[in-house]
């Protein structure tokens, strides 16, 4: 069975953009945006910053585990683009024993603001820009220990 693939990257980082580009490659069974992928699961939402509202983070961290095992033990191979803050302690925990694909989208803080500050439909923004600093720095560890580097 081929290995599943994984795009990650901060918020505005361009995985959606990415997993689109190379979608028509057509390397995998399918392409999936997980954050499209949970609203799917979960139509009486309108956004992920609706649910992520209504329900918190924690419940939405638990949406993005359950549906990535559920995609990951299928006999499809999937190319899948992961929320900007799905890989957590939790997801290493899970996932990380596992073989994948993957493409990490190193892009700078400054960029990854540029393209995410105006759109208010991100819990994260209206948190404000040195809450994003901070919370890109301490997702970058995680990235990189997932990629087995240190920064």
């Amino acid at each position: 069975m081929k290995k599943h693939k994984l795009i990650f990257g901060f918020t505005g980082s361009g995985k959606t953009t990415y997993l689109k580009q190379i979608e028509v490659l057509k390397e995998y069974d399918e392409y999936i945006d997980l954050d499209e992928f949970i609203l799917i699961c979960h139509p009486a939402f309108n956004s992920i910053g609706e649910l992520i509202c209504k329900n918190g983070f924690a419940f939405f961290r638990n949406l993005e585990i359950i549906y990535l095992k559920k995609l990951i033990n299928s006999k499809k191979s999937y190319c899948i683009s992961l929320g900007g803050g799905t890989i957590t302690e939790d997801f290493l925990v899970h996932f990380n024993h596992l073989e994948f694909d993957i493409k990490f989208l190193d892009v700078d803080f400054e960029t990854c603001w540029q393209r995410i500050e105006n759109d208010e439909s991100r819990p994260i923004v209206k948190k404000g820009r040195q809450y994003c600093q901070e919370i890109y720095n301490q997702r970058k560890l995680l990235f990189f220990k997932f990629l087995g580097r240190t920064l």
